[in-house]
């Protein structure tokens, strides 16, 4: 847990420094471990990408996602306009999406 000048400091460096990750646009259901697609954002790279609601989203490129977490860090780590692949499970069917990542500032 932060103390309070460690809080204050975190804040003022995130507001200096403003932080850009790859955005895909979904949100995921938080009671699931893995990463299964409860909406997705419209006009994002997700919906252009043909993502739906209920996909579980298994890869990104070569990279395994098997927790929402990992799955997370795994779009942020990518870099806006680069192009990825994700491993979806689709109504029982193993597909392989083409996305372009958008930028995210945080």
């Amino acid at each position: 847990m932060l103390n309070l000048a460690a809080k204050f400091v975190l804040s003022w460096v995130l507001m200096v420094l403003p932080m850009v990750q790859g955005w895909l646009g979904v949100y995921l259901d938080e009671d699931s471990e893995k990463p299964k697609v409860v909406e997705v954002v419209p006009d994002s790279p997700a919906a252009s990408a043909g993502l739906k609601v209920g996909d579980v989203m298994m890869s990104v490129d070569d990279t395994a996602t098997p927790t929402r977490e990992s799955f997370i860090a795994a779009i942020h780590a990518c870099d806006a306009n680069q192009r990825i692949r994700l491993k979806v499970v689709r109504g029982g069917n193993e597909l392989l999406v083409l996305a372009k990542i958008g930028r995210a500032h945080v």
